[in-house]
């Protein structure tokens, strides 16, 4: 009798068991195949500034899902200096410069990069989102009036579908190129600015772009710090034998100066030639920033004009 309670016992936990087995079958059926998989090592996972998750393997961290170029200037030779997000002065200084040197279709988009920049720092701050707050009212507003704006009439055309209105002559097309392009190198024409742009991308001083770099971050990256570094140590060379001239490369140049315009550090202006810049700081800040604090204690203004051909420059200082 003992035998058969225990054999019954027996049974009836196999039953329980096989019961709870089966429910697990229906309901989550993965869990089985979990099981059916051999053990393997998990990779170790990491949160990237955005907030998704990095697989890591062999040790190596790589690159989160982010667009980098959201971070870079591709070309320097068309990049406006002292714009930022960091703060709600930076904001309005960015704002500021971005009017000053971009024609009303490409300013837009310097706002709109600044404004994604500190959205998606991994690192953001309270000044991030008071920049993004400034950033944001301009963007609305900019897209208000582009709404009430009068469209463009259509132009007129013949019957087979060619335009009917004369084209200008080439004289008058040097002649309203040369108006719309200021000195500073700021142009209010659309196509005018896509013309200067291209012809900025092209020059030599644009040669350590992204492009010239064969797309490769790494390498963009390097050659920029690279050329900043040689520039910063020229110009500062230039301080010291005030009147002489040092040699700088253009890309060198332009790594501290970016392209001819108001920024945040004064004034780059270019010659109708293109053969001779001239950088004017006026910002006590940023002069220490290029020269150092100890070579610019009691100076207040620098001048430095580059010559494109020769590739050298002179430095001049005021004193206070």
């Amino acid at each position: 009798e003992v035998k058969e309670v225990e054999t019954c016992e027996r049974a009836v936990v196999i039953a329980i068991l096989a019961l709870f087995l089966l429910g697990l079958l229906v309901c989550h059926p993965p869990f089985f195949l979990f099981l059916s998989q051999p053990c393997a090592k998990m990779p170790t996972q990491s949160t990237n500034g955005g907030g998704g998750l990095v697989k890591a393997t062999n040790g190596q961290k790589k690159k989160s899902g982010k667009n980098l170029h959201l971070y870079t200037d591709d070309n320097p030779a068309t990049t406006t200096k002292g714009t930022g997000f960091k703060d709600r002065e930076t904001a309005l200084r960015t704002i500021r410069l971005t009017e000053a040197n971009k024609p009303p279709n490409k300013r837009i988009w310097t706002i709109n990069t600044m404004f994604y920049r500190a959205k998606h720092h991994p690192n953001q701050t309270q000044g991030m989102r008071d920049a993004m707050e400034i950033f944001e009212a301009w963007i609305k507003d900019y897209k208000l009036k582009k709404s009430l704006a009068p469209k463009s009439k259509t132009k007129k055309r013949g019957k087979k579908g060619v335009d009917t209105k004369k084209p200008p002559s080439k004289t008058q097309k040097r002649g309203s190129k040369r108006k719309l392009i200021g000195k500073n190198g700021d142009c209010d024409d659309e196509e005018a600015a896509k013309e200067l742009h291209e012809k900025r991308v092209k020059s030599q001083h644009n040669g350590a772009s992204l492009a010239n770099c064969g797309g490769n971050f790494g390498e963009f990256h390097k050659k920029t710090r690279e050329n900043m570094k040689s520039g910063k140590k020229s110009v500062r060379t230039g301080l010291q034998s005030m009147g002489n001239r040092i040699k700088i490369s253009c890309v060198a140049f332009t790594a501290v100066f970016g392209a001819p315009g108001i920024h945040g550090y004064g004034s780059h202006v270019v010659d109708e030639d293109g053969k001779q810049h001239t950088v004017t700081i006026d910002n006590r800040r940023e002069m220490e920033k290029i020269f150092t604090k100890k070579l610019t204690k009691g100076r207040s203004y620098a001048r430095i004009r580059f010559f494109t051909e020769e590739e050298q420059c002179i430095v001049d200082m005021r004193r206070e």
